[in-house]
């Protein structure tokens, strides 16, 4: 019997040895495991633009090594990690340190970017705002904002890295159309025409439903980069009516803003819908307005059918009078844009024209006015938009801070936070352009 106990005894020391074994190996495994996901972040920490992402990439890092030695201590690695010693060229206080450099930093470049935003720094933040966008539609809408932001301010290297983590086909297609048009008024055309391929393959891989939009706002970009042939060619490629006639209304836009009126009408009388055809007239009308012909652009404004773009017309033309000195004309004519935009029937049409009204009036230097014609929009949505087309008029005016000021002013939650993000990264575009003059 006792013979029978100390064999029995024998094999459960010896079990409980071999489970030990099993279990301590199990462990070192898994902190292998971490260690090697740490010395990945850490990598790509190197790799990285931003010190935000930087420090955020670090302190994944670091919750890695800490983890290590909190759930496996007796593991290797855990000893080393402990007593200070280097894994390879990982050592845990270095680690710890560049993190707290990076924090300081990212703190730093906060409190400086309040007191005195650069472009730099705006874009910083607003990149960090749109990473706490939980919905992938809403956060590659911003995203796209801010690689076409990005390069409009000449960083055509962070626009496509920026371009390169958008999720939805249709966002990276018009960031892409975005960097396109940069590059294309920096002289890169060969470039640009690049990047209008790679916008074109991203459009064609949008659903059917959404891919005429997506075309519409590629034929726009190449109206803009001043390649009207392409765009033509683009906005043939679109079937549904509404896109096809907003796309040709962009292009007579932008003949019109390049002095090619004639062409510009040519063009409108093509477009089969009424909003389009006006929406058209109306960039027709303010064109010929800063081209100096006051009375050509109320001759054209007066054949403009829709109250909402005929209002947008004349806040054109104000804006025109009131940069020319002719303050009164500007205060009367601004008096009919009002009318207009409250003669519109639909709530949502007539929010949306006095929105155009109030961002007009900023752009003529009247911002008080702007503020109040904002508080008689009724749709939430077209209030924050007045507010940061405000902002991005303060910013032109170069009253950066009031620009930061009323772009903050842009609250409510998810549509709050995209047009806030807009708003910012308009006024980062502005301000590098005044500080590259």
């Amino acid at each position: 019997m006792k013979r029978i106990m100390a064999v029995s005894v024998i094999g459960l020391s010896l079990m409980m040895v071999t489970v030990s074994s099993a279990l301590a190996s199990d462990g070192s495994a898994r902190a292998n495991s971490m260690f090697v996901e740490a010395v990945k972040l850490i990598q790509s920490s190197q790799n990285t633009l931003y010190n935000e992402d930087k420090l955020a990439l670090l302190d994944k890092a670091l919750g890695k090594l800490n983890e290590i030695i909190d759930s496996h201590p007796s593991s290797d690695l855990a000893v080393k990690l402990i007593t200070g010693q280097s894994i390879g060229n990982i050592n845990l206080e270095t680690v710890a340190k560049t993190a707290k450099k990076l924090r300081d930093s990212v703190e730093r470049e906060k409190g400086a970017c309040n007191a005195a935003p650069t472009t730099k720094c705006i874009l910083t933040f607003v990149l960090s705002e749109a990473k706490t966008i939980e919905n992938d539609n809403n956060r590659s809408h911003v995203l796209s904002g801010i690689a076409v932001a990005q390069a409009k301010a000449g960083d055509i290297k962070a626009a496509f890295v920026t371009a390169k983590t958008i999720e939805e086909d249709s966002e990276r297609s018009r960031a892409l159309s975005g960097i396109a048009v940069a590059q294309a008024k920096a002289g890169n055309i060969k470039a640009s025409q690049s990047t209008f391929t790679l916008a074109l393959s991203s459009a064609e891989a949008v659903k059917a439903d959404n891919r005429s939009e997506a075309l519409h706002g590629i034929a726009e970009a190449q109206a803009k980069a001043g390649d009207i042939k392409a765009a033509f060619a683009t906005a043939e490629m679109i079937e549904d009516i509404d896109d096809r006639s907003k796309a040709l209304s962009d292009i007579a836009r932008e003949q019109a803003k390049v002095g090619d009126i004639k062409a510009a009408f040519v063009t409108a009388e093509m477009i089969e819908g009424v909003f389009s055809r006006s929406e058209a007239l109306s960039g027709i009308a303010v064109e010929q307005a800063k081209a100096g012909d006051i009375k050509a652009a109320f001759v054209t404004a007066k054949t403009i059918e829709e109250a909402s773009q005929r209002s947008r017309a004349l806040s054109g033309i104000a804006v025109t009078q009131a940069k020319a000195g002719d303050i009164k004309a500007s205060q009367s004519t601004f008096t009919l844009a009002l009318s207009s935009a409250e003669a519109v029937k639909s709530d949502f049409m007539r929010s949306w024209a006095l929105r155009r009204v109030a961002v007009a009036q900023a752009k003529a230097g009247d911002i008080e006015a702007a503020f109040a014609t904002a508080e008689m929009i009724e749709k939430r949505f077209s209030s924050l938009e007045a507010l940061r087309g405000i902002a991005e008029a303060q910013a032109e005016a170069d009253d950066i801070k009031a620009a930061f000021t009323t772009a903050k002013m842009i609250k409510g939650g998810r549509i709050g936070a995209l047009i806030r993000s807009s708003a910012l990264s308009g006024i980062a575009v502005t301000l590098n352009g005044m500080r590259s003059e």
